[in-house]
């Protein structure tokens, strides 16, 4: 899991924190969501499985990727975000 979310949201809290912990899954931490290149360097660096985050920061880690950045994700989880 790669935790870049911030933790005084619930979507954050219950995400990226306690759902690796109840796991016993890896966390990767980042403490600014907004820095799209290093999320996606990260995930390809960790080879993470899954990730959280709104569509809008899913958008952004897309255009900001290179191809492969992502293949290790195998389930992605969005949501916090306007409909």
């Amino acid at each position: 899991c790669i935790s870049m979310l911030p933790l005084f949201h619930v979507f954050g809290l219950t995400i990226n924190l306690w759902l690796p912990v109840i796991l016993g899954n890896t966390m990767v931490a980042h403490p600014n969501p907004l820095e799209y290149q290093t999320i996606s360097s990260l995930v390809r660096k960790y080879k993470v499985t899954y990730m959280a985050a709104t569509p809008s920061f899913f958008y952004g880690y897309l255009q900001k990727s290179e191809p492969g950045d992502f293949a290790s994700i195998r389930f992605a989880i969005a949501g916090a975000d306007k409909l």
